[in-house]
């Protein structure tokens, strides 16, 4: 239970760092005792909805979000509507490796996946589903945050003008979802920023999350290489699907990313960490499946 500037420390790499404890102990970060009470006992009661084990959203073609056509989003300067409503930022890159990684998490997760890419990466198409059946729930997007004014972070996906959406899933939105997910992966940059709030942790998109519904979110501190990323989220899958805890499944996979690429992937293996209950596992541990559903 980090205070302050601590919420920005890797708690698992310095632990790493005493050979007696390397890569040994796995690590979560919860905003108070209380907190994690909750989040266990709401996991609890909401274990039999859950059927399906994974909606991943990803490869949003961010270079035609200011162009003309359906995928097209507010362009940025667009008026503010509301107090802390945000604004489309400028030309986003693309993310190449996106699409590929919320593919490949679902066809470790099972048939019954849904996955949201292209021109279907909207956040119509998010909120439309019923989010209270999703085991886990993967975003490959960007993401911005606001030191000054929290609420104005968002996750970046495809707008809907047409049914009132602007691409850019925010706190207050995020808190409404009704999620159950056992797990929330937000493989976006600047969702671990916000300011402290005492007791109550960082005021940030991930814990937006936990007050939505979710029991644990994976987060980044700080911007990671794809190639390393995209090892770990394979690794860290398949530790999840074998019946490991989400804890667990991510401290054996940054041990394999390490031993395979070596410290140069210490920065990116570090940014990856856990806030929430981190002993939660999927309901049924099941094998890798070839089938993916797509949309």
């Amino acid at each position: 239970m980090p205070d302050g500037q601590l919420h920005l420390l890797p708690f698992d790499t310095v632990i790493a760092a005493n050979e007696q404890d390397a890569g040994r102990l796995s690590v979560a970060v919860v905003p108070s005792a209380s907190v994690l009470a909750l989040l266990r006992a709401k996991a609890e009661t909401a274990s039999a909805t859950r059927d399906r084990p994974l909606l991943a959203i990803g490869g949003v073609p961010y270079d035609r979000m200011t162009g003309p056509g359906p995928a097209r989003a507010v362009p940025a300067g667009s008026a503010i509507t509301g107090f802390f409503d945000a604004a489309m930022p400028g030309k986003l890159p693309t993310l190449p490796r996106a699409e590929a990684e919320v593919r490949m998490a679902a066809e470790i997760l099972g048939p019954r996946s849904v996955v949201l890419v292209g021109d279907a990466a909207t956040e119509t198409a998010l909120k439309k589903e019923d989010l209270s059946r999703y085991e886990v729930i993967h975003l490959a997007a960007h993401g911005f945050a606001d030191q000054k004014f929290p609420e104005r972070a968002a996750i970046v996906l495809l707008s809907d003008l047409g049914a009132g959406e602007d691409g850019l899933l925010q706190p207050r939105e995020i808190a409404r979802l009704g999620l159950r997910a056992r797990l929330v992966v937000l493989s976006a940059c600047e969702t671990a920023v916000g300011p402290t709030i005492g007791q109550e942790g960082v005021l940030n998109v991930a814990r937006a999350f936990l007050v939505g519904g979710a029991s644990s979110v994976m987060m980044t501190l700080w911007p990671v290489s794809d190639a390393i990323s995209a090892a770990l989220m394979r690794q860290f899958y398949d530790h999840l699907v074998r019946g490991d805890d989400v804890s667990e499944s991510l401290r054996a996979s940054k041990r394999a990313v390490l031993d395979r690429f070596g410290p140069e992937s210490m920065a990116t293996v570090s940014a990856f960490q856990i806030v929430g209950d981190g002993a939660q596992r999927l309901g049924r541990p099941r094998s890798p499946s070839q089938t993916v559903g797509a949309r």
